[in-house]
Order: structure tokens, then sequence, then C-alpha cells
């Protein structure tokens, strides 16, 4: 489904995000009047260190179950807010040594990540940036309704949703045209950052592949050579698949 080249996914692709949506410029005050140029409207780019250490520290626990790497993105150069996140980002590392950081701009990850996405694992990002960056990853896959999404408090307390944000305008409440893969990692993904349960978690995601290798999905994934099923048999297979892993 990628849209990419091949040559571009020889490593393959496997990304993580972590958004921050406490702070920046959607949770602070709007103000709008009229200036000099005429109307006017603006926001303020709000960060503290607790909102950054909070999203830090949840990206370096992420990137210890998986490849042990967080690139940071930011636009410090121009920013005081992003200079104030890199910072405190910098401090948390001390406490993960073993975790690889790097710091990127965020207009010149938005090229790596098309360039070469296969050397990234999670980034971690304030709610602006990670709002654009996230989508565009999604879509580098091509499949945008394969992957969950999680929000995380402190307490390790978590709303787990598919990531099936946009659908055509015909009708599919009801038609078992959608494919549930998106929830059931949403699940895994609950037991990996809720639970710490880690292999349960691998388990699932398991299944999932196993699902997808033999080339069974819905109809609002349909391709050439696929079988196409309703979504309670995605379920039932994936089902099938982890009772054989478990």
């Amino acid at each position: 489904f990628s849209p990419l080249k091949a040559e571009r996914l020889e490593q393959g692709m496997d990304v993580a995000f972590v958004r921050d949506i406490a702070g920046g410029v959607f949770c602070s005050a709007k103000v709008q009047g009229n200036g000099d140029g005429g109307r006017e409207a603006y926001e303020y780019e709000y960060y503290n260190e607790t909102i950054v250490r909070k999203t830090a520290y949840t990206a370096f626990k992420l990137a210890k179950s998986r490849k042990n790497k967080v690139t940071n993105l930011d636009k410090s150069n121009v920013l005081g807010s992003s200079r104030l996140w890199r910072q405190t980002v910098q401090q948390v590392s001390e406490d993960f040594p073993d975790v690889e950081l790097e710091h990127l701009y965020i207009d010149n990850a938005a090229m790596e990540l098309i360039r070469n996405p296969g050397r990234f694992d999670v980034f971690v990002t304030s709610n602006l940036f990670g709002d654009i960056i996230s989508d565009e990853g999604t879509e580098l896959t091509g499949t945008p309704y394969l992957y969950p999404s999680a929000e995380l408090s402190n307490t390790e307390q978590g709303i787990y949703t598919p990531n099936q944000l946009h659908y055509p305008d015909e009708p599919v409440i009801g038609q078992q045209k959608v494919s549930p893969i998106g929830m059931i990692i949403a699940a895994a993904l609950m037991l990996r950052c809720s639970f710490g349960l880690e292999e349960e978690a691998k388990a699932v995601e398991r299944a999932v592949e196993k699902v997808l290798e033999e080339k069974i999905t819905t109809d609002d994934m349909k391709y050439p050579g696929a079988k196409v099923v309703l979504t309670g048999k995605i379920a039932d297979l994936c089902c099938q698949f982890l009772g054989e892993n478990v």
C-alpha cells in the first residue's frame, strides 16, 4: 500500500509518535481583534518543564520496549518554547542512558521520514508538530486504518482507540466492512503502556501479523489477490492465531 518506492522501505518501517496534548497553541488562549493591518488573531505557544518532562518520559519508556531510540522534534533554532522543550528532553534522557537520543528540526524530520523511514523508532514532539508529523508517518504506509492511538495520563491510565478517522461518504455502520485491526492493536498498546504486559502485547501483534500475512482483509482495505471477509471474521481469525501463540 505504501506510496514510497521499494528502495525507501528496504529497512522496513516501524515508528511510534509520542505527542503532547496538554500544552502548545491548541491549548492556549485564542486572541482575536482588530489591529493596524485589519482583523488579527493569534495564540500562544506555551510550555513548561512539567508538561515536557511527562511527555518525554512516556517516549523514553516506550523506546525501551522497542529499539531504544528516541528522536526529538522541535524548532529550537527560532522558537523559545522549542529551546525549553529540547533542553528538558535532553535532561530526561539522562535517566535513560541505554536509549539513544537525537534532535531534529521538524522541517528536516519531515524530509528524513520520507527519505529513510527505517532509521526511526520513537518520535517525541509538541502538540502542533506531533499533529502533523504523525499523519505524515501513518500515510507513508498507505494503510492508516491499521493503527492504534492512545491518550495517556501520567498515572499510566489511557484511552485507547483505532486510528480510523476518515471514511467514505457511504454508510459503514452495521455493514461489517471496516477492519477491526486498529482496535485490536489498540488493545495490545493498552497491555503494553497501561499494564506493562510486553509479552502479551507482542502475542496480540503477532496474531494480527499472521492474519495480514494470509492476505485476509475487509472491504475497506481490499486489494488484488486478497480474500475479503466481514469485520467479525477478522476478529475471529485474530483470536484463533492468538490461541496458537499462547
